[in-house]
């Protein structure tokens, strides 16, 4: 992963340099912040695509070059079915796409969605072991509710 990223940063970056300008996203997630039973492989990706971001903008941020992170809601998709999150829980992910897609050109460091994504994210970073253990309780009492 480490050897991969850094390669395509600098490819990326060159091009982007000599014109002087440039935007790249990166998609993370809450997970990479706050962690979440059974899936540490893929929250400890996320976390390193924060990181990798935040170095970024800092080497690069000089030529004109913005690297932002953008960060969806918990979406109702295939790979979060697994999860045992209930589908009332979870954000329509065409309606996550369309509003992401329109903040395409935007170069704040973090990108949401919505209030409600934005305001996640503030009390992750502040308290990110008290939400990750919050997020796996709610998830465990949700898979113990009788199906109706």
């Amino acid at each position: 992963m480490n050897k991969i990223s850094t390669k395509i940063a600098e490819t990326d970056n060159l091009y982007m340099k000599a014109q002087g300008s440039g935007i790249i996203h990166n998609v993370s997630s809450g997970v990479g912040i706050t962690g979440f039973r059974g899936i540490s492989g893929y929250a400890s990706t996320k976390g390193a695509i924060e990181s990798l971001t935040r170095s970024l903008s800092l080497e690069f941020g000089g030529h004109g070059i913005c690297f932002t992170l953008m960060h969806p809601p918990l979406t109702n998709t295939k790979s979060a079915a697994p999860l045992g999150i209930p589908v009332q829980a979870m954000a329509d992910p065409q309606s996550v796409g369309r509003k992401l897609a329109g903040k395409i050109l935007s170069t704040r460091p973090v990108i949401t969605p919505n209030f409600q994504t934005s305001l996640y994210l503030l009390l992750a970073r502040k308290f990110p072991g008290v939400v990750g253990k919050l997020f796996c309780k709610l998830t465990e009492n949700a898979q113990l509710k009788p199906q109706k």
